[in-house]
């Protein structure tokens, strides 16, 4: 069972906030997917200990995630090792691609927890890219429109924070 966060919790790094945020997600234990999809890598993924995912394996799930692999479950299970990547940059995906994801695996419905990290996560990412981007400028005052690039975690987090969270209905009717 999945303790709940205490406030000495947000004394932890990021990441590790992430992995106790999902520490109530199921263990795919057969993925659907399509036969295209290398049988052998789907039961490395399934067969892994979340943290032990090498960075490939994580990359390659970020960019077949629910569309050629798993379903929001097991996106919602995965999750905190894509935080992790997204973290430490080593998902090359554009974040579009991440969000996109989100949104197909109905993030909005998980646990309040569970969106927070994943926002604070992107707001991490934002603030990184919005850094790096006052570097380049720096370098190239006449430097491209990246700030403006629909790829980038600065767009995407406000295509999070925009998706609307459904509202418990305490039982109640219209």
């Amino acid at each position: 069972m999945k303790r709940k966060p205490t406030s000495r919790d947000m004394d932890l790094p990021l990441v590790e906030r992430a992995y106790l945020a999902f520490a109530g997600a199921s263990r795919p234990i057969a993925m659907e997917h399509s036969p295209y999809r290398d049988p052998l890598w789907i039961k490395r993924m399934e067969a892994t200990p979340k943290r032990d995912i090498s960075d490939d394996d994580i990359h390659y799930y970020a960019g077949t995630a629910l569309t050629t692999v798993g379903d929001g479950e097991d996106y919602r299970y995965f999750m905190p090792r894509l935080l992790e990547a997204v973290v430490n940059d080593k998902v090359v995906h554009a974040a579009y691609v991440i969000v996109d994801r989100l949104e197909m695996a109905g993030w909005t419905a998980w646990s309040a927890e569970e969106r927070d990290i994943v926002l604070e996560v992107a707001e991490f990412a934002a603030a990184r890219e919005a850094a790096n981007f006052a570097r380049y400028l720096a370098d190239d005052p006449w430097g491209g429109d990246e700030a403006a690039n629909p790829e980038n975690w600065i767009i995407q987090l406000q295509r999070l924070k925009a998706m609307p969270v459904p509202q418990p209905d305490n039982g109640k009717r219209r």
